[in-house]
């Protein structure tokens, strides 16, 4: 009995959530920015970013020159990040450096091709270079393109602070990045390390995947010290903070639609990803001060006294770019949207680094999407191109002092955690095609190295990219319904499938769970057939 009543608990808190993912797909366009480009000023600006240059673009606003074949004839200003072009060609040797509070987007009624490299990183914070300045704050470097700001070293300017600030998220979100470090504090006579802080911890955005695709705590400081804020031993370092994606599951950590497999690569419905539009990187939060004190706050504090914490790195931006043509990748063109890095602590000896270092920032958001197709091939020139990162969304690294003037016992202290990795997602008309080199037979073409590797979205990108539909005006989808499958058998094994978190075994075949399970599926789909309406 206790199996059923668990079955069908589960089974009804599926259907909900399940059919919350998954959404139209006839008459009805995914929520997100629908195109409207127009070819730019006369309908035919081609902007041409030539070999050899580098240019600066502010999400704000930027004037760029452009024209028929990539001629300077024509102006455009380039206002809250919005480009809108016929053409748009990154040379090999040139490269587009984007900052500014907005995403950038680009709107292409042809094709936009990367030869050289588009960076949306999020910035690098600044080493603490100065001694007895506590009077001055650590400034958090700034993200890229909307990417939230990492975290403030010595937010307190008239006292100690007991704690580095928290990293942005994107819009400016408040502490919604990395936590900041705890101040550290220990008498003066106990030697500069006892009083080593908390390190600030690295902004997430997406779920950790592996070993280096992680954000991480700022780590503790020593353990001869007390914490300002918690009044114990050691001072904490600042924690991660939940990112964007809260639901628990990682199968929709995306923006758009996705195509729902079954178990034998059926298509049997379109998941809709957790975020709701473009989104961005976090950024880390700022490193802890070391205090000298026997008590905090210090009742004879100065300027001069504490050593200050670094700031926290810049979380990487956000990039839309919708174009009706092709997105072509050069053989060593590549779109970047790292976190930025977190900066150390101050010194009292060269580099030993006594402030908590600052955590680094979260890779950001990159949307390519093409109504034609996407290239990594350069139309065909580099096929026999090895695999390697065409498109990046890493984190920033943990900081750390250099072991050359760390004593070897408190490496391990006040270090900035490194920052997650963000999202990568590729739309094309029919993302179920798999990857390869034949432009007829895909819409993603991609080098035989990468066609024939496991999963060959993974051999382009890091993190590995998704495969989506059109956000806007989508393809036909034959024979799939408002919630996924229209027929009631696809639908039963998409919900089969769905049941993959459920808290049981699978059951053997004819034996009474699985009876027990079938029949909570026909109850279930009687309900839905009842009370949902059904799209033609």
């Amino acid at each position: 009995m206790r199996s059923t009543t668990l079955l069908l608990g589960s089974c009804i808190s599926l259907l909900g959530s399940a059919n919350a993912q998954l959404t139209s797909t006839s008459k009805h366009s995914p929520s997100g920015t629908c195109f409207d480009g127009t070819g730019g000023p006369t309908g035919d600006f081609d902007w041409v970013v030539r070999s050899g240059e580098v240019f600066f673009f502010d999400t704000t606003s930027t004037i760029i020159l452009g024209g028929p074949n990539g001629l300077p004839t024509m102006t455009q200003n380039a206002v809250n990040g919005l480009v809108d072009v016929r053409n748009l060609t990154i040379e090999e040797g040139a490269q587009v450096r984007v900052q500014g509070p907005n995403p950038m987007r680009i709107l292409a009624t042809g094709d936009v091709i990367v030869r050289g490299r588009l960076d949306l990183s999020g910035f690098h914070a600044l080493s603490v270079a100065t001694l007895n300045t506590g009077n001055q704050i650590e400034v958090g470097a700034a993200g890229g393109a909307g990417g939230g700001r990492g975290g403030n070293g010595n937010p307190v300017i008239i006292d100690s602070s007991p704690r580095g600030s928290g990293g942005q998220g994107p819009g400016n979100l408040l502490d919604a990045g990395g936590q900041g470090g705890e101040t550290g504090y220990a008498p003066f006579g106990l030697g500069k390390d006892a009083r080593r802080p908390g390190g600030g911890a690295g902004g997430r955005f997406a779920r950790d995947q592996g070993p280096d695709l992680v954000a991480q705590n700022g780590a503790d400081g020593s353990p001869l010290g007390t914490g300002a804020e918690s009044g114990t031993s050691p001072a904490r370092g600042g924690v991660t903070r939940p990112g964007a994606f809260v639901d628990g599951q990682a199968r929709n950590d995306f923006f758009g639609e996705a195509p729902l497999f079954g178990p034998h690569g059926e298509l049997l419905g379109l998941l809709r990803g957790e975020l709701p539009s473009l989104w961005a990187g976090y950024g880390g939060g700022g490193g802890g001060n070391a205090d000298p004190a026997s008590v905090f706050p210090s009742p004879n504090w100065n300027f001069s006294r504490d050593e200050k914490g670094g700031a926290g790195g810049g979380g990487g931006g956000a990039l839309h770019v919708q174009a009706l043509g092709r997105i072509v990748f050069g053989l060593v063109g590549e779109i970047r949207s790292n976190g930025g890095s977190g900066a150390p602590g101050e010194n009292t000896n060269f580099l030993d680094h006594i402030g908590g270092s600052g955590g680094s920032g979260s890779g950001g958001h990159v949307v390519l999407e093409s109504a034609t197709q996407i290239d990594f091939t350069d139309g065909g020139a580099n096929v026999g191109a090895l695999g390697r990162d065409w498109l990046s969304a890493r984190g920033g690294p943990r900081i750390t002092g250099h072991p050359s003037f760390v004593t070897p016992g408190a490496r391990g202290y006040s270090n900035g955690g490194a920052g997650g990795p963000g999202v990568l997602q590729l739309h094309v008309p029919d993302p179920t095609l798999p990857p390869g080199t034949n432009p007829a037979k895909t819409d993603i073409v991609v080098p035989l190295n990468v066609a024939v590797a496991r999963n060959p979205l993974d051999a382009l990108a890091s993190p590995g990219a998704l495969a989506l539909f059109l956000t806007c005006n989508p393809a036909p989808r034959a024979n799939v319904g408002w919630f996924g499958a229209a027929d009631r058998e696809a639908r039963r094994a998409f919900l089969r499938v769905a049941l993959e978190g459920v808290p049981f075994a699978e059951p053997a075949e004819e034996s009474p769970l699985a009876l027990e399970l079938d029949i909570m599926l026909d109850i279930m789909l009687d309900v839905e057939e009842l009370l949902v309406p059904r799209r033609p």
